[in-house]
């Protein structure tokens, strides 16, 4: 987690790895509906949960090896619902 922990207190700019979620949204409208239990794996500081919640997915887990970016997505986060979560 060295690498990722320096990354992050070094580049504070969100980036998404694969794609934004409106990149993708028509394909995952046809598999995961509003209400499912969403984990997003390695989510970094990437704004992809982000965009999902301002859809309405409002039950994400988003987690990552990096210490450091959780807990600044923590902070960035702190008003969204209970059911958004970073760990």
């Amino acid at each position: 987690p060295e690498y990722w922990d320096e990354r992050y207190s070094r580049d504070l700019e969100p980036f998404d790895w694969y794609q934004r979620f409106n990149g993708i949204r028509d394909a995952f409208e046809k598999f995961i509906t509003t209400d499912s239990k969403i984990l997003n794996v390695g989510a970094g500081n990437s704004r992809f949960s982000e965009e999902m919640y301002e859809d309405d997915y409002k039950n994400v887990v988003n987690i990552d090896i990096s210490s450091i970016v959780v807990k600044q997505m923590q902070e960035k986060y702190q008003d969204f619902d209970d059911t958004f979560k970073y760990m």
